[in-house]
């Protein structure tokens, strides 16, 4: 009987549960070494599909090469937490970042910014809300 009794509160639950979507995104990166600077220049084109149940107007971005810019990123604070702190106390010249970001999409320039807080989330405006099913291409300069 107890049996009966959970299963009929779990129930409700499950009616209410959302079906599981994953964004999709494929990637075009041409890039070159700057052997000189050690830096590398590229040009980047993504094509996002918006797989979720929603139209979206704003995408956001993990700007990875960003998470080593400074000791206030995510990445730095938890190093830090445990004691690994090679990170925290590197030289400038050690650190990375990405840089150079002007996004576009098949129109034209795109409103975008970094999180408040992160240095490796971006976000990006779209020119018109991305339907479930749309496609949109962004591209992007990058160093």
């Amino acid at each position: 009987m107890i049996r009966s009794v959970c299963a009929l509160f779990l129930l409700p639950g499950a009616l209410h549960a959302q079906t599981y979507f994953q964004q999709h995104v494929a990637y075009t990166i041409q890039v070159e070494l700057d052997d000189s600077t050690h830096v590398l220049r590229g040009q980047e084109e993504f094509v996002y599909t918006n797989n979720s149940s929603v139209a979206l107007d704003t995408i956001h971005l993990h700007l990875w090469p960003n998470a080593y810019r400074d000791h206030r990123s995510a990445l730095c604070k938890q190093l830090d937490a445990q004691n690994q702190l090679d990170l925290h106390f590197a030289k400038q010249e050690d650190r990375g970042e990405i840089d150079g970001l002007a996004f576009a999409d098949l129109q034209g320039p795109l409103t975008w910014g970094y999180h408040p807080v992160h240095p490796d989330i971006g976000w990006l405006l779209l020119r018109e809300p991305l339907g479930p099913g749309q496609r949109v291409t962004i591209r992007t300069p990058f160093a």
